[in-house]
């Protein structure tokens, strides 16, 4: 994973759609320069020349389908995006065809290879697909930045928590702000970047002894791609231990869904513990979530009660 890693991150450097101009580079010199009279035909099997076609525009199609993947920001190449791929990759080959008839160098079209780039236009993206994929999700340059002033906050990340949360478990944006870039405040407001492109947001609440996640929150088109767990475990890994509350199993299927994520983060549901979240402010009705760890944390008594009095405010 470490080498597919760093190939992600070397190509992924790269302008967008640079790689697949190379390999289209590539295969035109491959396929339209004349062949040199002292070439020597060697043999190898029957139907090699279809093989290398095959071969040849497959690997277009795959480059094309990741350039653009990675031009929106995905961690998995999705099988709508292959459609245009495969279409590009297949007109290429057809244009070799025709122009291989008309050069006359030494070259000339066939329908049996314009069938085979058709093939290795469709087929070989979905065999190589868990390939594109893990260097779409490994290669994509994660960063996150604490908000130091209220200024930097792109507007996309205030949309974002907003459409996230719904009232009874945010704070006024304003408040979440101006407590995020307090000096004095324990609470630390990050933005998570993709590229330079910003995608998410974290609102960690330091405490003595633990540290607790308010707030997290993915843009969806990035959801369900490793994002989110690769954010997650940045934030683990800072850590000495970790808490959040979510909605219980008994809300429905996204609640199970988001507990599911957590776990594999490896987080545990204290489903044993009887929780409460109090209202962010007058006139919000309490609701009853349940807390998640991870590493090592206080008893939960006392981290409900330091999240009660320091989050929200509740005196005893």
């Amino acid at each position: 994973m470490v080498f597919f890693e760093k190939i992600g991150r070397l190509v992924g450097r790269l302008p967008h759609f640079v790689p697949s101009l190379i390999i289209l580079a590539v295969i035109l010199c491959l396929t339209l320069l004349p062949v040199p009279d002292k070439v020597v035909d060697v043999p190898l099997f029957p139907g090699a020349d279809k093989v290398v076609h095959f071969l040849m525009f497959g690997t277009l199609a795959v480059i094309l389908w990741w350039d653009e993947s990675r031009r929106r920001f995905l961690a998995k190449a999705p099988l709508s995006l292959l459609i245009p791929a495969a279409l590009l990759s297949t007109v290429a080959g057809g244009v070799v065809e025709v122009l291989q008839d008309l050069m006359h160098a030494g070259r000339s079209g066939d329908w049996m290879d314009l069938l085979a780039d058709m093939a290795g236009a469709v087929l070989l993206p979905l065999i190589l697909r868990p390939l594109v994929n893990v260097i779409l999700r490994r290669g994509a340059k994660i960063s996150l930045r604490t908000l130091r002033h209220a200024k930097e906050c792109p507007g996309r990340i205030k949309k974002l928590y907003e459409s996230s949360f719904p009232p009874e478990e945010r704070r006024e944006w304003t408040d979440l702000i101006n407590k995020g870039v307090s000096a004095s405040s324990p609470l630390e407001f990050i933005c998570i970047y993709i590229h330079e492109r910003p995608v998410g947001m974290i609102t960690c609440w330091h405490f003595d002894g633990f540290d607790y996640v308010e707030h997290f929150a993915v843009d969806g088109c990035l959801r369900g791609q490793g994002i989110g767990a690769r954010v997650l475990g940045m934030i683990t890994d800072a850590a000495p231990g970790l808490v959040l509350e979510v909605e219980p199993v008994a809300t429905g299927e996204m609640a199970r869904r988001r507990i599911a994520f957590y776990k594999r983060c490896g987080f545990r549901a204290c489903e044993e513990y009887a929780y409460v979240q109090p209202p962010y402010s007058e006139g919000l009705p309490s609701v009853e979530l349940m807390l998640m760890t991870c590493g090592q944390v206080p008893d939960l008594d006392r981290v409900a009660s330091t999240l009660h009095k320091e989050v929200y405010n509740v005196k005893e």
